[in-house]
């Protein structure tokens, strides 16, 4: 029995995704995107909004989106988010808001790579993202 338990406990738990175009999906990344620091999916894009699958397997670089709200979801993993000059700690479940304007970065900090849904507020073109130095004033 306890077994059982700590098998269950050490299997990757996978997350579904479900929506009208993506019924009970699960991301499943290759292995060129399982061997990248950083990878990316869009899952879908619709006129208000586009959904995005992250897996980060380390460190992004600090940036900011000027055109962009941002939603971010923790599917699987623990990480760090900085955000608003303060460090938060991730655990799956949470959800980081972050205004257009807004410096952040994420940092995986498990033995596993961290899994996120992202949520971009118009949808998100891959145009509107620039790298930020810490320290500098955008």
């Amino acid at each position: 029995m306890a077994a059982a338990v700590l098998l269950a406990s050490c299997s990757e738990l996978r997350p579904t995704i479900i929506t009208p175009e993506l019924e009970d999906y699960r991301v499943e990344w290759t292995p060129q995107e399982q061997a990248q620091q950083l990878a990316t999916r869009l899952l879908h894009s619709q006129a208000g909004t586009s959904t995005h699958a992250l897996r980060l397997a380390g460190t992004m670089d600090s940036r900011v989106h000027d055109q962009h709200d941002l939603t971010v979801v923790v599917l699987a993993g623990t990480s760090y988010a900085r955000l608003g000059g303060k460090f938060h700690h991730l655990t799956p479940g949470d959800i980081v808001e972050i205004p257009r304007g807004s410096i952040y970065y994420f940092e995986n900090n498990g033995p596993q790579a961290s899994e996120y849904y992202e949520i971009f507020y118009p949808p998100y073109d891959g145009k509107d993202m620039r790298s930020i130095k810490e320290g500098s004033s955008q």
